[in-house]
């Protein structure tokens, strides 16, 4: 019996001219022979090929605006694809907190905001280095720290911040 190159299976005597015992195992060979001859896979030569003929290296079919890598139709869809994963980000961190801000109890996604518990948010942010996500990354990687960091809206964030203190807290304070 013949086998296949890539997996070792045994090949159906009716196709006993193939090497493969199916496309995926020949792709899959193909590949390894090729990132082992060139150090690099397939799709990192076809977005710089398509780079060096002036078009976009998405779709290999327009030319992209000056001083822009992709055309604007990709750059569209990479920019939605963007902001849907950047929000999808953001919503597992506001699900891991809880949901609603710690202090006035507000829901809104596009209200809510990390808080430093003990505050060195800025030198916190300077050491990541990244845009505006990274602190959202940072807490998914490290399985959302609930000692140093909580939800809050983002008045309550930049009153405490500002003022060391929360109005909503204040009231609470004041009515007793």
């Amino acid at each position: 019996m013949k086998q296949c190159l890539f997996c070792g299976t045994e090949i159906v005597s009716a196709y006993w001219l193939r090497k493969y015992c199916s496309t995926i195992c020949k792709r899959h060979a193909f590949e390894e022979n090729y990132k082992a001859k060139t150090g690099h896979n397939n799709s990192y030569d076809k977005y710089h090929k398509a780079k060096d003929l002036g078009l976009c290296p998405h779709c290999r079919i327009r030319a992209p605006e000056s001083g822009k890598t992709y055309c604007a139709r990709c750059s569209a869809l990479k920019k939605q694809c963007d902001t849907k994963g950047r929000r999808r980000l953001k919503q597992s961190v506001i699900d891991a907190y809880g949901g609603k801000c710690t202090c006035c109890g507000e829901t809104k996604f596009e209200f809510l905001s990390i808080d430093h518990i003990n505050g060195g948010g800025k030198a916190h942010r300077a050491q990541l280095k990244g845009a505006g996500n990274s602190i959202y990354k940072w807490l998914k990687d490290n399985n959302y720290p609930k000692e140093e960091f909580r939800l809050l809206c983002y008045n309550c964030n930049l009153s405490l911040g500002y003022y060391r203190y929360c109005p909503h807290q204040r009231q609470v304070n004041d009515s007793n």
